[in-house]
């Protein structure tokens, strides 16, 4: 039952707090004197969507609460939404989400005539109540644990077989490095010849182009080595000819 319902800053409404009592309450007047406020208000507080062109001129956000009862039990809600469109939701002064209000509305509040609200058009909610009927709540508690200790197994078996996989994944890729280690015919000692033959391979390029020059002072350009050798050759066979 509800048994208190405050309004703030909502619509036309600055604040509005009613305390209801037991027994059937009714809101009469003329159109335009503000129940479908109070209805959509109510709707705000049981999960609904919210809408921001319901804050009213000048204010920053809007505030519904409430208090609902049954029995001995009493639940304090309040939602809030600002002009941003962020909604908070608060049960018994602790922060929510607007799911759980609307799951936790669900055994508070009914509405009619728009078919939003209609508990008992649920599926989940008419098995509760046959349930409940029956007085099968603990078989249904039992199922409930049944059926949580299924799906952890499933969850389980279902890890497992992704970690076959990745363990097959793996044996293919040892398997292909293998492979490429064997067609490379590795010899012992190979490393260490590699590393020292590292620096000179890093300057490949480098002892080229010297070589090159090298070559060509000796055997190919003007007045190159090979030139002055023949020069200096022809020179002596000359001396040895005159001097004998």
């Amino acid at each position: 039952m509800l048994s208190k319902l405050v309004v703030r800053d909502f619509a036309l409404v600055e604040s509005l707090e009613l305390e209801l009592g037991p027994g059937l309450t009714a809101f009469t007047g003329e159109t335009g004197a503000g129940k479908s406020l109070l209805i959509e208000a109510l709707g705000l507080l049981a999960g609904g969507r919210g809408s921001t062109d319901w804050i009213r001129t000048g204010a920053r956000r809007l505030e519904v609460s409430g208090r609902f009862t049954d029995g001995p039990k009493a639940v304090e809600v309040r939602r809030e939404l600002d002009e941003e469109g962020r909604s908070r939701v608060f049960v018994d002064g602790k922060p929510s989400t607007v799911a759980a209000l609307a799951r936790l509305a669900e055994g508070f509040v009914d509405f009619h005539g728009q078919h939003e609200h209609q508990t008992l058009l649920k599926p989940s909610a008419q098995l509760e109540l046959l349930d409940g009927s029956a007085h099968l709540d603990g078989a249904r508690a039992a199922m409930a644990a049944a059926w949580a200790r299924r799906q952890e197994f499933s969850d389980r078996l279902a890890a497992l077989q992704m970690s076959e996989g990745e363990r097959q994944r793996r044996l293919d890729l040892l398997r292909f490095q293998v492979s490429e280690l064997e067609a490379a015919d590795l010899k012992e000692g190979e490393e260490a010849k590699l590393e020292a033959d590292l620096p000179r391979l890093k300057h490949a390029a480098r002892l080229g182009e010297l070589a090159s020059a090298a070559y060509q002072s000796l055997y190919e350009a003007e007045g190159s080595a090979e030139e002055q050798l023949g020069a200096a050759e022809r020179n002596l066979e000359e001396m040895a000819r005159l001097d004998p």
